[in-house]
């Protein structure tokens, strides 16, 4: 009985392990609040965003918290898709960054880094989820930096939150170029 016990003390920590799986469709979420950067004339604006959406184009999701060191985990990732200059009529990265775990008082900075990056990469996504919804819904970490891959029908090829290493960037690079 005691073992039980302990056993199920770590059942709350099961609950929150990565909800995405590879071979599984993203779970569905919608972000109303704020959403994804358009860029029209110069001038940037919001407009509600959904995974429902992500047909038609292998798409990488670059999901973060509006902290730099969560940004920094996996920049050698996003460093390599650039690099790779992948058709963008077949591919696309997605960066969907959680206002709601920015540092105290730097939400102003994060918005205004997200909509730079917006005039720079104008063919790129950039979601900006100011409650965390997306976080919240797919159960992701705090102060973390997830990565999913998926392909041109919206299944997962590949989903992993921390840092990826050099193998898995490998991996998800040759998935890439196996299914655009």
């Amino acid at each position: 009985m005691k073992h039980l016990f302990i056993l199920l003390s770590f059942l709350p920590a099961w609950a929150m392990a990565l909800t995405i799986q590879p071979g599984q469709p993203l779970p569905q979420v919608e972000i109303r609040q704020a959403g994804e950067l358009e860029l029209n004339n110069n001038e940037i604006t919001y407009q509600p965003w959904s995974s429902q959406e992500l047909s038609g184009k292998v798409r990488l999701i670059h999901a973060i918290a509006g902290r730099s060191s969560a940004k920094k985990l996996n920049a050698a990732m996003i460093e390599a898709v650039k690099q790779a200059k992948f058709a963008e009529q077949s591919y696309q990265t997605i960066t969907v960054v959680n206002l709601d775990d920015a540092m105290f008082g730097t939400s102003g900075l994060v918005k205004s880094k997200l909509k730079k990056n917006k005039q720079q990469f104008p063919h790129a996504s950039f979601v900006l989820d100011e409650t965390g919804a997306l976080f919240k819904q797919w159960q992701l970490k705090n102060k973390s930096s997830a990565i999913i891959l998926l392909d041109a029908k919206g299944k997962v090829l590949f989903a992993k939150e921390g840092e990826l290493q050099t193998d898995e960037i490998k991996q998800v690079l040759a998935l890439i170029k196996e299914n655009i």
